[in-house]
């Protein structure tokens, strides 16, 4: 029977006692994902014994090295021999070859890779060509204390600097073909991203970092990495409850990417995104949506999709996807983003550029509290500026690109360019198309008298006439005179429209 793996990454803290090999007959197998499983999954949460599988399944636990608990394991891959590969969050990789049942340590990078709070090493790939090239991939929080101070004379490998500001690492190390790949070179190390402490993905708080690496169709290999920003509370740059004052002044974020959970919407910044980089280089990739061919490694010349809030979990489709790097479709893409405070989200991502709204939207429903802040993208500077009492910057939701019958000003076309305002559409854009819009509900002409004029603005004014079925939680813009613009919000009360 056929193996593969379906993640399960469990509470971070949490010690591991075992897992769970669930076998699925080839009765079972479906051609859009799973060939068969194994799980991976705390003792403490296992069905109770009483639990009757289902036909054909068996079950077997399996323990860690020398028959102890597992130090936190948190997934594991195969290869098409059957050798399976668990990754603990300190920084080890273990293998355990098909029918046997002792464990082999093939890596061990606990000295570098800082494993605190929802931190450590989340991410390991094989090379799709592994038993030719050896190539495996891994990527970690790196300890602060070994970022700031490995190589220089205050540098001690027994020491850790935890709740400070530090970085996301991807990096690439070669298992040796001499012994049949069973141990690695560490002199083979190669780090593709996060080579500096300006380079790597911002930590700035205790959650929301590293996420999965997976391979896709065409070889590239992306990355899911979280915002970054606080979960306490609204963050919209300089969170007392952050680490932001000691990133800024250590150069891992600018001033530019001090705007909170708003980095998900910066196109030049790794936080909140899926990356798309060559696993030879680190650099991005040419059929990137915002690739800068002058420069390959910029974060927005490695951006695949973003608007993400903490997206731990990542996989790909199988049978999705070109074999041509050149074509950008590197496969169907599924991954998991926790939630704020209403709505957990599964998302799919079939394409280049795709925006899925956060911080502005939680799930597909504005969130209040970022919606309408005024947080300048300073990557977005307005041409207008100072005239007629224009701001400085465009907000990052003004830049949110919605269909509209008249041209933004003072940007040419009826979007702003995609390098500001990349793919997020409406809400409902997000559902795949099998699936209803959000809900809509009739308005009475006397709730909506239909009255006004159409304006140019930051996002559309819609106009609707009495009695038309409009989507709950739309949102509109308006201009008034020449200076001054008000939000409007239509919602199932009269009067429809509130400032």
């Amino acid at each position: 029977m056929k193996r593969i793996d379906l993640h399960s990454m469990g509470t971070a803290r949490s010690r591991q006692a075992g897992v769970k090999r669930v076998w699925f007959p080839p009765a079972t197998l479906f051609k859009t994902g799973v060939l068969s499983a194994l799980v991976l999954v705390v003792l403490g949460f296992l069905p109770t014994r009483g639990a009757t599988l289902p036909a054909g399944f068996s079950e077997t636990i399996i323990s860690g090295p020398a028959g102890a608990n597992w130090n936190e394991c948190v997934g594991m891959t195969f290869e098409d021999n059957g050798r399976m590969y668990v990754w603990e969050r300190g920084g080890r990789v273990w293998f355990q070859e098909y029918g046997w049942t002792s464990w082999s340590l093939l890596i061990d990078l606990s000295e570098e890779v800082g494993g605190w709070r929802d931190f450590g090493m989340l991410g390991f790939a094989l090379d799709p060509n592994f038993r030719v090239n050896g190539y495996l991939y891994l990527m970690y929080v790196v300890d602060r204390h070994y970022l700031m101070n490995y190589g220089t004379p205050n540098y001690n490998p027994a020491s850790n600097e935890y709740f400070a500001a530090t970085i996301g690492r991807i990096t690439r190390y070669t298992a040796r073909s001499s012994d049949g790949f069973k141990s690695v070179d560490y002199t083979s190390r190669r780090v593709l991203l996060g080579e500096t402490k300006s380079t790597g993905f911002p930590i700035l708080y205790e959650s929301h970092g590293v996420g999965s690496l997976v391979f896709g169709t065409d070889g590239t290999l992306l990355a899911s990495c979280g915002d970054g920003a606080s979960y306490s509370s609204d963050d919209l740059g300089s969170a007392a409850e952050t680490y932001y004052s000691q990133a800024l002044a250590d150069g891992i974020i600018k001033p530019k990417e001090n705007v909170g959970a708003y980095r998900s919407q910066l196109v030049d910044s790794l936080s909140g995104k899926i990356v798309r980089i060559d696993p030879a280089t680190g650099d991005g990739i040419p059929s990137n949506p915002f690739y800068d061919p002058a420069n390959p490694r910029a974060a927005r010349s490695r951006v695949w999709a973003l608007g993400l809030r903490n997206p731990c979990r990542m996989t790909l489709r199988p049978d999705t996807g070109s074999h041509l790097r050149s074509d950008g479709n590197p496969g169907v893409l599924y991954f998991g983003d926790v939630g704020y405070g209403t709505w957990e989200d599964l998302n799919v991502c079939t394409g280049p550029g795709r925006n899925f709204g956060w911080p502005a939207f939680e799930g597909i429903e504005v969130h209040s509290g970022y919606y309408g802040a005024n947080v300048a993208n300073l990557d977005a500077p307005n041409p207008l500026y100072p005239a007629s009492g224009c701001s400085r910057y465009f907000y990052f939701h003004d830049l949110i690109k919605q269909n509209t019958s008249v041209a933004h000003p003072p940007l040419t076309g009826d979007t702003a360019p995609r390098s500001l305002a990349p793919g997020f559409t409406t809400a409902a854009a997000l559902l795949p198309p099998s699936t209803s819009a959000p809900p809509a509900r009739r308005f009475p002409a006397a709730c909506f008298p239909g009255t006004a004029r159409s304006a140019a603005c930051g996002i559309p004014a819609a106009i609707f006439p009495p009695g038309t079925k409009i989507p709950i939680s739309t949102l509109t813009l308006a201009r008034i005179g020449s200076r001054t613009s008000c939000s409007m919000r239509i919602t199932t009360r009269c009067p429809c429209l509130t400032s």
